[in-house]
């Protein structure tokens, strides 16, 4: 089995939201983000140190090769690369129910964040102003000054 190693520089995107890969990353030094554009903005949806991973995704879940999320150094950071025929035979060590286990959690992780991205794109395309027929009248919150009022019993 052969693997590659990699160094990036702070700053460098290491996996691109939206493209496609066959390669299996494990952090070895340093850190990395995870982040998903929404509209004009990008959002931190998590940080990487070393022993994590990344890119498995793509390679258990054969219907989806493509990246849900960018992967960016945030510091000088060492990676071991493997390639797909290399992350098959890793996992072919596993017995069957197993693999099986990891190629299901990546297919749920996969229709989960396509059913965030379509839940958010519909919040999105609504209108953030409500007419005010539609804004809530709940009452408004007592002072906290005001005493407490005693219920009859």
């Amino acid at each position: 089995m052969s693997s590659l190693e990699k160094t990036y520089i702070k700053g460098d995107i290491i996996i691109k939201e939206g493209g496609s890969s066959d390669s299996f990353y494990i952090i070895r030094e340093g850190s990395v983000e995870v982040i998903k554009r929404k509209g004009g903005r990008e959002v931190q949806l998590a940080i990487y140190s070393p022993g994590d991973f990344f890119g498995e995704v793509s390679l258990l879940d054969p219907e989806y090769s493509m990246h849900s999320a960018t992967i960016r150094a945030l510091e000088k950071t060492r990676v071991t690369i493997m390639n797909k025929e290399d992350f098959e035979k890793y996992i072919g060590r596993l017995t069957p129910g197993v693999k099986n286990l990891l190629r299901k959690m990546a297919i749920y992780i996969r229709e989960t964040s396509q059913r965030v991205n379509s839940d958010q794109e519909s919040t999105d395309k609504a209108s953030p102003d409500q007419s005010e027929d539609q804004k809530s009248t709940l009452p408004e919150p007592s002072s906290s000054d005001d005493p407490p009022k005693e219920e009859p019993s």
